[in-house]
């Protein structure tokens, strides 16, 4: 396996990143040792912390969010003649894609199961890069084989938390629809970064959280308003609106009907209209 280092030094930027994007020519394998922030690859937006490795592969397009501090490695496994000067920025063919194991399954952000579990390579490989080759190579290799065994762990222990964490969050949904709910409340009470905990509801269940409460809601209004005789302004508390007219507004939005409009048709459907007298 051919393995050449374009890349690697520290990279920190005191100003958020500018959003516009570019096309990844080589092989990208960064890991971040900031706070927070957010790459954006081939359309998707993912979280990235310290210690979390970005895998970004030729073709892809990517842009950062935030303020940036990484090591970034550039790699090349194609045993084409690099320039002298490398240059992410500056275009350039793309690298074909290779074919081996050992790349195929990494994609995206990697979220180890310890922060500092690549660091130390990383530390490494900036002393050895371009000073000792073969060295730099066997570096190059133990970081991907340790990249792949954080998937497969990921693969077998973060799959059923992530699917617990949506179906906690819909349950606190369920459980709490005459309450104000945020978002952001919504993610501390499962434990996820609230982007990430939105792509995860979408999947599962759809929808983003904001709009299951709402089919929630008017679920639960519709079922009361033909089911009881609550005036219409405590159906709208019970369903976490303060405001009786936007509740008005959201019910008709769902439903091509007011609340008073619906239990009128419920009641003419259901009630038969008394006989006359002979």
């Amino acid at each position: 396996m051919e393995i050449q280092i374009l890349e690697c030094r520290r990279f920190a930027t005191h100003h958020p990143l500018s959003s516009k994007s570019r096309i990844v020519k080589d092989y990208e394998i960064d890991i971040e040792l900031g706070e927070e922030r957010f790459v954006v690859i081939d359309g998707v937006e993912s979280p990235i912390r310290r210690g979390n490795v970005c895998v970004r592969k030729p073709g892809q397009t990517i842009y950062g969010i935030g303020t940036q501090n990484s090591i970034l490695l550039t790699l090349d496994f194609s045993s084409r003649q690099s320039p002298v000067r490398y240059s992410r920025n500056i275009e350039g063919p793309l690298q074909p894609l290779f074919s081996g194991e050992l790349l195929e399954n990494l994609q995206g952000v990697i979220v180890p199961h310890a922060e500092h579990t690549f660091i130390p390579i990383y530390t490494e490989l900036l002393d050895v890069a371009f000073t000792d080759a073969e060295a730099a190579k066997i570096l190059v290799l133990e970081l991907l084989y340790k990249l792949n065994a954080e998937v497969c762990r990921n693969q077998y222990q973060g799959l059923k938390p992530a699917k617990t964490a949506c179906s906690l969050a819909l349950g606190y949904l369920k459980s709490n629809l005459e309450k104000e709910i945020t978002l952001e409340q919504l993610s501390q009470h499962v434990h996820l970064n609230k982007n990430y905990l939105v792509r995860l509801f979408k999947q599962a269940y759809g929808k983003s959280p904001i709009r299951m409460l709402i089919a929630l809601r008017m679920e639960l209004a519709r079922d009361l308003l033909t089911s009881t005789d609550m005036p219409v302004g405590d159906i709208a508390s019970a369903c976490g609106y303060t405001s009786a007219a936007y509740f008005t507004a959201e019910y008709k939005k769902q439903f091509g009907l007011t609340p008073k409009a619906q239990r009128t048709a419920q009641r003419k459907n259901t009630f038969p209209v008394s006989p006359k007298k002979a």
